[in-house]
This record gives structure tokens, sequence and C-alpha cells, in this order.
């Protein structure tokens, strides 16, 4: 998974584990947070599943404090606390990146407010476009002290030797084309990229990898962060990808619930 579920966990807790990872890693971590959409998930943690918008954003605000002030002090609806001190302090200062995760208007209101970027799933270009012009619109994002990175998923990528005529999906073609539609990517506001391979073995995958990298990974060296999703099937599941591994009543379900998502 991308994100950690905010709700799901203290945030004295995922301070203190991404702090250490942070130390451990010399400064390389990234937490990704969501909201989480599943309601039972929600009723086996005795979690509220209405309020976790809002227990969210105060969970971020309290990490924040803990990773930015070497005596922490906080005043929430929940959590209240005075000269409180985190050990190891994590390397990256003020504090790491954090990336939101979800695709509804509250998630990218989060990712400009609380976050340093957002990182939608199952959506189209045009989706991202559009999210971003509704994130330029808020009042905090001209208040930002940095751009909002925005990593979108591309992909499943098929590289092949000669150019698709008429109808294609994106990122598959002629590695001209793939170019292509990551440089659209890159003029909707994309900074990075979450790629995936159709393959039914691991050095198949590899082997995808490697030619991605080779071919259309050096477009991308100084415009951002990309980062492969493993797609492996084995068997009769060979020739299928994201969209075949949901029913398409259980993908709609879900669909939905992210973009309604708190």
């Amino acid at each position: 998974a991308h994100v950690v579920v905010l709700p799901y966990h203290s945030p004295f807790d995922v301070a203190k584990q991404y702090a250490t990872l942070d130390r451990l890693s010399g400064g390389r971590v990234i937490l990704g947070i969501g909201t989480g959409h599943l309601r039972g998930e929600f009723r086996a943690l005795d979690a509220p599943f209405e309020e976790r918008g809002d227990v969210t954003d105060e969970r971020l605000r309290v990490i924040k404090a803990l990773w930015s002030d070497a005596a922490a002090s906080f005043a929430g609806a929940t959590y209240q606390f005075d000269d409180l001190h985190l050990a190891p302090r994590p390397v990256q200062q003020p504090h790491p990146p954090i990336w939101v995760g979800g695709n509804s208007r509250r998630a990218v209101r989060r990712a400009v407010e609380l976050a340093q970027g957002w990182i939608p799933f199952e959506v189209t270009l045009e989706q991202v476009v559009a999210a971003l012009e509704y994130a330029r619109a808020l009042p905090d994002y001209e208040r930002r002290d940095a751009p909002l990175d925005v990593v979108a998923p591309a992909g499943p990528v098929e590289i092949a030797s000669a150019p698709i005529a008429g109808a294609r999906g994106r990122f598959t073609g002629h590695r001209d084309q793939v170019r292509d539609d990551v440089a659209d990517y890159e003029r909707g506001g994309v900074t990075g990229l979450t790629v995936g391979f159709r393959a039914r073995t691991l050095p198949e995958y590899l082997e995808q990898m490697d030619r991605f990298a080779a071919e259309i990974g050096g477009l991308l060296k100084a415009k951002g962060p990309i980062f492969c999703d493993l797609v492996v099937a084995q068997g009769p599941l060979s020739h299928r990808d994201y969209s075949d591994m949901y029913a398409p009543a259980r993908r709609e379900a879900f669909r939905a619930a992210l973009d309604a998502g708190a």
C-alpha cells in the first residue's frame, strides 16, 4: 500500500516509527497517509467512520508537531500536550515529506493545507487536471512555501517495438508514444508517476522495468520520482491488469468510495 490509514493508528506511534525510519534511511522517508474507506475495517477497530476526515487532519497535525518541534505542544479536539519530546528526531527538517492519498476534494484540500504531495488512485489525467484546478483555487495554495508534488498512476506500461496506429491506452505503444504520454502528464501538473507492468514472472517484470528505465526513465530523471507497482500475474491471470482484477460491481463501489472520501 502507498499510504498509512491514519484513523487506524496512534499519531504518536506513526511519528515515532517514521522518524526512526527516516534516521535509519539517512533522510529518505516519505509518509503517505489516507483516511480509509472500508466501513468493515473501521468497525473491527472500533474507529469512527464518519469522523475519519477530521480524525485524519488532527492526527496529521500531531505528527507534524512532534516532528518539527524539539519540545512539541498541541491543543486539539482529542489530543492536548505540552513540551513532549520525540526521539530519535527525523533527519529531514522541519519534517519528512507527507503525501496525501485519496481522490476526493477533501483529500486534495488536505494535501494543499497540510502536506507536500497528493497521490490519487485510479484516476485519469483529465481528473487530475480538474482536481489541480480546484487545488489552485484554494486560499492556502498561494501560501504554500513549495510546489505541490502530484504522483499519478500510470500503467500498466507496455512498450512496443512499433507505433500503435489508432486508439491505444495511455502508456502503451512505441517508446515515442509513451514519452508523449509522460509529457502530457507533466503539462497537466504531474510531478511523479507510479508505473506498473504486466508480467507472469518476476524476471519478466524486472526485464520490463529495465526496458522502461533505459527507454523512458531518462526522460524523467529531472522531473520527479517514479515508483513501481508490482503487477505480477500467474497462469490464467497473465493478461489481466488493474481493471480486470476486480469484478465490475466491486470496482465501481471501490471507485465511488474513493471519490467520496473524507
